[in-house]
């Protein structure tokens, strides 16, 4: 139920357009890139669509068009903007089901890392995890090295 409930956020996500206050945001960024630093919790991508610079852009909670394999020991990640990634998560355009609607996809037709052939999810921040382990700390380096205290940070 996991992929077809990220396969659904990742087909309307992909629909979705970056709004007004993404595309100022970018602009201002481009125009100033020595003093803004944008740190967001979104997983849709739309900063990015926005046309905000990728060095000037962290999302702390990862990003629904990047897979990483689910094994620990496999380092496999890449960036996927298929809609659907594999036949069997097609999205119909309708609300997603309750959860004792959603049918069992088996393992087989789920996408498979080409590294290990373990499992493949989204690179995204589940319920209940932890934020990758250094990316706090190497957003407050990367705030203080490059941009000092006139640092500006959106959350």
């Amino acid at each position: 139920m996991v992929w077809q409930f990220y396969a659904y956020r990742r087909h309307k996500a992909r629909l979705a357009k970056p709004n007004s206050a993404h595309l100022a945001l970018a602009e201002y960024t481009r125009q100033n890139p020595e003093k803004i630093f944008t740190i967001t919790q979104n997983v849709d991508g739309l900063s990015s669509r926005a046309g905000h610079l990728e060095t000037n852009l962290v999302a702390m909670h990862g990003d629904l068009w990047s897979l990483k394999c689910e094994k620990y020991n496999c380092d496999f990640v890449e960036k996927n903007l298929k809609d659907p990634i594999v036949p069997a998560l097609a999205v119909s355009d309708k609300e997603f089901p309750d959860d004792e609607a959603v049918p069992t996809i088996p393992n087989g037709e789920l996408p498979h890392c080409p590294k290990c052939n373990g499992l493949l999810r989204p690179a995204v921040v589940f319920f209940n995890e932890q934020l990758p382990g250094l990316i706090i700390p190497s957003v407050l380096i990367t705030c203080r090295i490059s941009y000092g205290h006139r640092a500006g940070v959106v959350i």
